[in-house]
């Protein structure tokens, strides 16, 4: 039976709510010739569809920055299986070449909305955001631009959101998994989205609680994978031995201790009234 339990402002949303489909690699510092690419991963036993799904990175440009937002089409996701947009397909990365995309964001055809998604750039003023304009269809090869809230160097900053609610986040070069206070206090930035689901939805940065992190910068020809397919808290950063896998399994997780995202969300939600604990 399932049983709803108020919990207070600030704890742990413990267990599965809204998606069991999470940020599961992220090539954030592609090398010449490559390509970045996201990749989520469904572990639950049914097959979930990427239309609801909204992707939010961090960019900053000298005194500039703001986010990229990805609002995903319609394409499935099979029972533990791949989803990966890239900016482009076939793309290469870290050992691989010619590996296939779900969807490629520089795409005229996505880059259109004909497919009900689309790539859009915010960019933060000083009490609210402006879109920049990407319909011109020039491409976008990197999408974390630097991010430069740590003390400088490089930084990747990536949000996962399924019909406006915060599923999972993750920040590679990120010394801790509280967002820094320049995130933080960024004015709201009201999102809507394309294809079936088209409620605008409004990311409040300052109620985003703890999310994924990996206390080393990318550096160049790098970025993350967790070292489990969906297990909370395991990511390693993706140095030349521990190459990427897009569209491949990171590994199982089966007799690992740890809790995978089929019984816990990978992420902390901070609600001003109260959270909901959602339990079988």
């Amino acid at each position: 039976m399932k049983q709803f339990l108020p919990i207070a402002a600030g704890l742990l949303l413990a267990l599965s709510a809204n998606s069991q489909t999470v940020l599961n690699e992220v090539y954030s510092e592609p090398g010449s010739g490559k390509s970045e690419f996201i990749e989520l991963y469904n572990s639950a036993t049914g097959t979930e569809n990427t239309d609801c799904f909204t992707i939010l990175t961090y960019w900053s440009s000298g005194a500039n920055h703001g986010w990229y937002v990805l609002d995903l089409p319609s394409s499935a996701i099979s029972p533990k299986g791949w989803y990966v947009i890239a900016s482009a397909s076939p793309f290469n990365v870290q050992n691989k070449t010619n590996v296939a995309a779900n969807t490629n964001w520089n795409d005229a055809t996505f880059r259109s909305g004909a497919t009900g998604g689309y790539l859009k750039k915010y960019q933060q003023g000083v009490s609210s955001f402006t879109d920049l304009a990407l319909a011109d269809g020039s491409a976008v090869t990197d999408l974390s631009v630097d991010g430069d809230f740590a003390g400088g160097g490089h930084n990747y900053l990536t949000l996962l959101f399924k019909n406006g609610a915060f599923i999972n986040g993750f920040w590679g070069g990120g010394p801790t998994g509280t967002l820094p206070a320049s995130i933080k206090s960024m004015p709201d930035l009201t999102i809507t989205p394309a294809g079936t689901c088209t409620t605008p939805f409004t990311v409040v940065f300052g109620n985003i609680g703890a999310v994924e992190f990996v206390n080393q910068a990318p550096g160049s020809d790098n970025g993350y994978a967790r070292t489990s397919d969906g297990k909370c808290g395991a990511w390693d950063k993706t140095a030349p031995g521990v190459s990427h896998t897009p569209g491949v399994t990171n590994g199982g997780a089966a007799g690992l201790t740890g809790s995978l995202t089929t019984t816990k969300r990978c992420s902390v939600i901070q609600d001003p009234q109260y959270l909901l604990l959602t339990t079988q």
